[in-house]
């Protein structure tokens, strides 16, 4: 095979400074999506500047034996971030269950739709297995096209913000963390006035985007709001901007599932199969220039009670508070999870499906794209 150079002109997130990140590939299964010589032309770009961890044969062959060769990379150098390139059919994700023991001994797997089981990159980013990351991880989805990797390793920053948005009418929560979006201009757009077949009266043509929507695990190809009868759709990709630097944040379920599996189906199924951007707004997204897109891998839960302080909201809040500080998406997130939702886990409630709830809305959040 000839080799594929790298695009006319390409820099690594367009020529800024990055911080000492770890990329984790594995050029071989990666070259079995876009072609051997377009895997290893990534592999070899990125190392131009930043150290690659090439996974191969038995490494990717279980999340744990992943988990443990990025481990003791990290262990040897004091890395700020792991960026994963590739599916989660190239460099597998943890089929992470969120409950403790004392809690998987008193609450119902039936009460979630996940069976509190989720997608999640977060323990490439810990020093060892059941312990707590303490650096952020990011994933670049590989979409089986060589031009859209490239692409997302090219993100670049947005130096002004345009804040854009849309909420199910179901959920006010939203209003109050939709003023601290950057750019953001009250009162939130709602989706309940766009009747079926007609373009939504709002835009998404901005560099900061908060989606409050319905998703779901068996169509990634739209977003829905609610009007009290029916669930008109919200967004679709014809409503997807492209806007180079774009940071969006979703609280729709399975937002950012980019499999056609979620992670409690996946033990009685055949394997996991990545979506195209074709099949994924969270892949549109990306392949349109967004630089991070945060969302879940499972069910949200959104607080539907006043004051609204409890499930998604605080986090929500805290995601878009450490964006506005000047924080990377990816470590905004992060930061957002462990540093401020987590130790008040659960928000002003009490009891053991309270707590599976917030500590699986927590687990399930994730960042897709370069998010630097």
């Amino acid at each position: 095979m000839t080799a594929v150079p790298q695009p006319s002109g390409w820099a690594l997130a367009s020529g800024r400074v990055l911080p000492n990140l770890l990329f984790v590939t594995s050029t071989d299964r990666l070259g079995t999506k876009i072609g051997v010589p377009a895997a290893a032309a990534i592999a070899a770009a990125i190392g131009g500047t930043k150290t690659v961890l090439d996974l191969t044969g038995a490494q990717t062959a279980t999340p744990d034996a992943a988990l443990a060769a990025v481990r003791a990379r990290t262990a040897a150098a004091p890395y700020e971030g792991i960026v994963i390139v590739g599916g989660l059919d190239v460099v597998p994700a943890e089929r992470l269950d969120t409950l403790t023991p004392v809690l998987a001994a008193s609450v119902s797997r039936a009460a979630d739709l996940d069976q509190f089981i989720v997608w999640s990159d977060d323990g490439y980013g810990s020093t060892s297995s059941g312990e707590l990351p303490t650096l952020p991880a990011s994933r670049i989805p590989d979409a089986g096209s060589e031009a859209f990797v490239w692409k997302c390793l090219a993100a670049t920053e947005v130096t002004t913000r345009v804040g854009r948005g849309v909420r199910n009418v179901k959920r006010p929560f939203a209003d109050r963390i939709w003023s601290g979006v950057p750019a953001s201009s009250p009162p939130m757009p709602t989706s309940k006035d766009t009747p079926p077949g007609a373009s939504p009266p709002y835009s998404l043509s901005g560099e900061s985007v908060y989606l409050m929507l319905h998703g779901s695990d068996a169509d990634g190809t739209r977003f829905w709001g609610e009007d009290g009868v029916a669930y008109p759709v919200a967004v679709d990709p014809s409503g997807v901007a492209a806007v180079s630097g774009q940071v969006v944040f979703t609280g729709c379920c399975w937002g950012a599932l980019t499999t056609t599996l979620k992670a409690s189906a996946s033990p009685s199924a055949p394997g996991v199969v990545s979506r195209g951007i074709a099949d994924s707004l969270a892949l549109k997204f990306l392949d349109g220039g967004t630089r991070a897109f945060a969302g879940c891998t499972g069910t949200h839960y959104s607080p539907v009670v006043p004051p609204y302080a409890f499930n998604g909201g605080p986090l929500h809040e805290a995601f878009w508070k450490n964006v506005s500080s000047g924080d990377a998406p990816a470590r905004a997130l992060f930061q957002a999870k462990y540093r401020d939702y987590l130790p008040s886990i659960p928000h002003g409630q009490t009891g053991a499906l309270a707590e599976a709830i917030e500590r699986k809305i927590m687990f399930e959040y994730t960042s897709l794209g370069l998010g630097w």
